[in-house]
């Protein structure tokens, strides 16, 4: 659940004989920038480039892939009956498209070198989330 505003459990919510859930940590908090969901699929249909001799097929997997982190996260907002922080959809598309500059070059129709795409996409895959964390709030009521 890549949630990162997940609203505080109330002690007298917990019945007597069952375990409190586990708090979350800074960690889980950190994590929760990335989003993973996306990342793990991202690499399955870049290698499908291969067999597909289309120039955009790289970026437009991209975009798909960005619009997928959208959803992943509005999804899991509904089933957790929250609303994400706008910050945190600006934080997550971010993080993947660094992770796309990573693993693949999907601005090479641009000319940008692959190089190039791999040196800003490893800063941005290491920077983006820690500031992702930084910039949202620790709880909803901070918000």
């Amino acid at each position: 659940m890549p949630l990162t505003l997940l609203p505080q459990v109330e002690s007298t919510a917990v019945a007597r004989d069952a375990q409190p859930p586990n708090p979350e940590t800074k960690l889980d908090r950190l994590l929760k920038m990335i989003p993973t969901e996306v990342i793990a699929a991202y690499p399955a249909v870049l290698a499908v480039s291969a067999v597909i001799a289309w120039p955009y097929y790289e970026p437009s997997v991209a975009i798909l892939g960005l619009l997928a982190v959208m959803l992943v996260l509005r999804h899991d907002g509904i089933v957790n009956k929250l609303t994400p922080d706008w910050r945190q959809y600006v934080v997550r598309c971010l993080a993947f498209a660094a992770w796309t500059l990573v693993l693949g070059n999907p601005l090479a129709p641009l000319s940008v070198s692959t190089a190039q795409a791999h040196i800003f996409g490893a800063a941005g895959a290491a920077f983006i989330p820690v500031l992702g964390y930084l910039a949202l709030p620790v709880s909803p009521e901070s918000a």
